[in-house]
């Protein structure tokens, strides 16, 4: 009900609103009556162009004339999704236990014979060429027709990353083919690969028996490298319209194409015959690997050999280098 006292206690309450409000006012006109002329090219510097000069940083155009990679066309039928390329930065972190197998097998670095059945647009080629690793046989080929035809190139050690998409019939996606097809090359191999796939029956069942699917000792789990800082893969420009349509804001680069990072990936390794597992973690331990250590023991920034999951340091999912405190395993 209707009272005057609280009648009388709005009206004071609106009266000190609107006190407050011209003492706001006022001490706002004095700042500004008290502040130094701004100059010509000041009053044109907001904020809101540091936003563009950000975004612009993001995102460099193409070069003109279509310079940069691109996916020519393929003889085989490819996701579009699948077009995403291992980074420069991986291939420099290998580059160590490239060499380590070179000199294994008694050769030079640029002699060692390089497999990447996979093609997109030979950018595993020009990166392992600047790291020093110039034979590699990376060309646009079916892969699968490759192997049925009985002509697969030789060589020394398979360095790939694989499609990750699903058989759109159903069948063995492209990663669970490929671990078949190394379960009969019998060569080393590092593949470039989501740490999901770690966790799949599919990579379970092909390690799960130790001494059976390859080498003597060799169906053990492939030994996990987790870089010092998350990898990035790059997109040739145009070969995945939708993911540049949805993320246009996404960093480019004229020599790699765009950007992404999806997921946490790693290299899962296996040297031998030539490097024992035993021996390679022993290695990474005592610092004979530049670049590469164990999870307990690497530099800040420095790359991970793990022997399997719990082993990976839990910074990995950020984009910042590795430290120390980052480089506590799961485990512990």
């Amino acid at each position: 009900s209707w009272h005057p006292m609280g009648r009388q206690r709005d009206e004071e309450e609106i009266a000190a609103r609107k006190a407050k409000k011209e003492r706001n006012k006022a001490l706002k006109q004095a700042a500004r009556a008290t502040a130094p002329p701004a100059s010509a090219a000041s009053k044109g510097a907001k904020a809101k162009p540091q936003a563009v000069k950000k975004k612009e940083k993001c995102r460099r155009p193409a070069a003109e004339g279509g310079a940069g990679p691109r996916v020519p066309q393929l003889p085989f039928n490819a996701n579009s999704d699948d077009h995403c390329e291992t980074s420069p930065q991986a291939f420099r972190d290998v580059a160590p236990l490239l060499k380590l197998l070179a000199a294994r097998l008694g050769k030079a670095p640029e002699a060692l014979s390089i497999y990447d059945p996979y093609f997109c647009s030979g950018g595993s080629k020009r990166h392992l060429a600047a790291s020093g690793f110039p034979k590699v046989h990376n060309q646009c080929e079916d892969f699968y027709a490759i192997q049925k035809e009985g002509r697969v190139p030789e060589h020394d050690v398979v360095v790939t990353n694989p499609p990750y998409s699903d058989d759109p019939d159903g069948g063995p996606n492209h990663v669970a083919k490929l671990l078949k097809f190394l379960a009969k090359d019998r060569k080393p191999f590092l593949l470039n690969m989501p740490e999901y796939v770690a966790s799949t029956g599919y990579y379970k069942r092909r390690f799960a028996q130790v001494g059976q699917a390859r080498y003597p000792k060799r169906g053990a789990p492939p030994l996990l490298l987790c870089p010092g800082k998350r990898y990035h893969f790059w997109s040739p420009a145009g070969s995945r319209p939708e993911h540049e349509n949805k993320n246009p804001s996404a960093h480019t680069d004229d020599a790699l194409g765009v950007r992404s990072s999806p997921f946490v990936a790693l290299w899962y390794i296996d040297l031998m015959p030539f490097v024992e597992r035993e021996e390679l973690l022993h290695l990474a331990a005592s610092g004979a690997l530049e670049g590469i250590g164990r999870p307990e023991s690497g530099e800040q920034g420095a790359c991970r050999l793990c022997r399997g999951q719990d082993e990976l340091p839990e910074g990995r999912f950020k984009f910042r280098p590795l430290d120390s405190a980052a480089c506590e395993s799961q485990a512990g």
